[in-house]
C-alpha cells in the first residue's frame, strides 16, 4: 500500500463532509482512529485527517459520502460536469462554471441535461453576447449570477403570488 501523504482537497472533503453530518469533535476523533496514521510503523490510529495516508484518506471520504448520502440530501460533486475543464486564464473557473450550472438548474424549465445546456448557453449568448457557458470571462460571472439569482427571486414571487390567489380562490368558494 502506498504511504503517499493525505491531500489538502482530501483534507477539505472530509472537513466538509464533517460539517455537513453535524458530527461533533468526539464522533470525528473516534472515526479517525480507525484509520492509520502515515508513515508510522507499526501502524497507529490517525488523531487529526492530517495524519492520514493518502489511502486511509479516500477510504475515510468514501465513508462518510455514503453516510451522507444515507442521513441527508447531500449530493456528491467530487465528479463535477466541468471536471475536465483545464485552467484557462481569464476565463471562468471551474468552480464558477459548476456554480452557474448549478444555479441554472433551479430556474430552467427544461427536463434534461442536454436541453439545460442548450437553454443556458442561448441565455448566456442573449444576455451576454457570449458563444455560451464555456466561453464566459471570469469578470462576467458575477454579472450571470445576479441575473439568474433575479430569475429565481422571479419565479419565487410567482409562486407566493399563485399560492395566494389559491388560497383567495378557496376563501372566496366558501
Amino acid at each position: 500500500m502506498s504511504d503517499h501523504p493525505i491531500s489538502k482537497a482530501q483534507i477539505k472533503m472530509i472537513h466538509t463532509l464533517k460539517s455537513k453530518l453535524s458530527m461533533t469533535d468526539e464522533t470525528y476523533r473516534t472515526l479517525l482512529s480507525q484509520y492509520r496514521k502515515r508513515a508510522v510503523y507499526p501502524p497507529e490510529p490517525a488523531e487529526s485527517s492530517k495524519d492520514l495516508a493518502f489511502e486511509s484518506a479516500k477510504q475515510l471520504i468514501a465513508f462518510l459520502n455514503d453516510l451522507a448520502a444515507q442521513t441527508t440530501d447531500w449530493v456528491n460533486h467530487s465528479h463535477s460536469r466541468f471536471e475536465s475543464v483545464s485552467r484557462r486564464p481569464g476565463f471562468a473557473s471551474k468552480g464558477q462554471l459548476e456554480k452557474i450550472w448549478l444555479m441554472w438548474k433551479r430556474v430552467s424549465w427544461a427536463k434534461t441535461d442536454r436541453a439545460m445546456a442548450t437553454a443556458l448557453d442561448l441565455f448566456i449568448f442573449r444576455k451576454f453576447e457570449r458563444g455560451g457557458l464555456m466561453m464566459v470571462e471570469a469578470e462576467l460571472v458575477p454579472k450571470i449570477v445576479k441575473a439568474i439569482d433575479e430569475m429565481q427571486k422571479q419565479q419565487d414571487r410567482k409562486k407566493v403570488r399563485s399560492a395566494r390567489q389559491a388560497k383567495e380562490r378557496r376563501v372566496a368558494n366558501r
